[in-house]
């Protein structure tokens, strides 16, 4: 995720309307006394965040063994074959304080914060920005959007989906929104139409279809306490409707700009233009030029009341040999929102709802017959 000022981002955001900034490093499957010749590794901020371009040095007895840095997502694979000679990682980013950990103090559940660092210029007035929203359309964002937009198919929307995945929900607290677990999730199958149901109107539709007009969130048609529809239902952009990124519907009703560049792989900061309804979602989306999308991070903008609700996704690797025209597909994603009512103790993490899905694998049905 991504939010601040485009010449200057270096960290993410997941989300506007919760307000959650993100700082710390969460360390995928290692802990003291487990490192391997690969460890996977994700930097995000305090609110919990992915932070791109961490630089992270493993140390050795006074020798350097390897250089490592986060991705756009936050993620970085750190690879020596000296493992067992590993004494600390050190983690330095502008505008965080450098973080040293020494290995035998790896945390089991692996959440290392990175705490901010103010950087003075002399002359020079910084003022923060808690979102990069408002933008202008970026023409060279635009083109990159549509030229991996336009390698996916536009018929989605209207298919049955057959899942299989990894599943999870309940309460969780702020800190550990995008901390997943993957032995406390149970195994899912389901057979998902795409359409939503509107119970305004009274009929199923596409996401699409009512997007701009009514916005990403609508009232349920009952009150479920507990669940993912408390106050709003919303799309699950994190998993049957991840499509929707690849949609000209989206496009529409977005505005694009290029915040990173790295190794071929590029993120842009997606924006409401005005042009739609309601809710409005704003986040960033990972791209590889020309060939494919890696992910996306999202906060919805919802009044009346605004659960601070947003969400990730991580879509399947592309793969030209599987279908002429592929569907953009989630493998991963998450989802949360809180209870729409003021926290009672603000100065400790706030408590969410969360629904975790990875390790999808997903079947496009055939159209329906008219």
């Amino acid at each position: 995720m991504i939010w601040g000022k485009p010449d200057g981002l270096e960290g993410g955001c997941a989300r506007q309307g919760a307000g959650v900034i993100l700082g710390s490093l969460v360390a995928l499957g290692i802990g003291a006394g487990t490192l391997s010749s690969q460890v996977s590794v994700q930097v995000v901020d305090g609110g919990g965040r992915p932070v791109a371009a961490v630089q992270i040095d493993v140390y050795g007895f006074a020798e350097l063994l390897e250089v490592a840095s986060s991705d756009a997502l936050g993620l970085a694979d750190v690879t020596t074959p000296r493992w067992d000679e590993v004494r600390r990682l050190s983690l330095s980013h502008i505008g965080f304080q450098t973080l040293i950990v020494q290995a035998e103090d790896l945390p089991s559940n692996g959440v290392l914060w990175l705490e901010p660092r103010p950087i003075g210029i002399a002359g020079l007035a910084v003022e923060a920005a808690g979102s990069l929203c408002p933008i202008k359309d970026d023409p060279v964002g635009r083109r990159l959007w549509e030229g991996v937009a336009a390698r996916y198919a536009q018929d989605t929307g209207v298919r049955a989906l057959s899942a299989t995945y990894l599943f999870g929900a309940g309460p969780v607290s702020e800190t550990a929104l995008f901390r997943i677990d993957k032995a406390r999730l149970s195994s899912e199958e389901a057979v998902e139409p795409v359409s939503v149901w509107r119970p305004e109107e009274g009929v199923n539709a596409p996401l699409e279809q009512f997007a701009g007009s009514d916005g990403y969130s609508w009232r349920p048609a009952r009150r479920r306490w507990g669940g993912r529809a408390l106050n709003r239902v919303y799309p699950e952009l994190d998993g049957r409707h991840a499509y929707h990124f690849a949609t000209s519907a989206f496009g529409a009703l977005h505005n694009f700009v290029v915040t990173r560049e790295r190794e071929g792989e590029q993120t842009l900061a997606f924006c409401p233009n005005g042009s739609g309804r309601g809710t409005t979602i704003s986040g960033s989306l990972a791209l590889r030029p020309g060939h494919s999308f890696v992910g996306a991070e999202w906060g919805f903008a919802a009044d009346d009341p605004d659960e601070g609700a947003g969400g990730e996704v991580r879509f399947a690797p592309y793969d030209e040999g599987s279908m002429r025209v592929p569907h953009l597909l989630a493998v991963q994603g998450i989802f949360f929102r809180h209870s729409g009512r003021k926290s009672p103790y603000p100065d400790l993490p706030r408590a969410y709802y969360r629904e975790v899905r990875a390790e999808a694998s997903w079947v496009v049905q055939p159209p329906r017959r008219r």
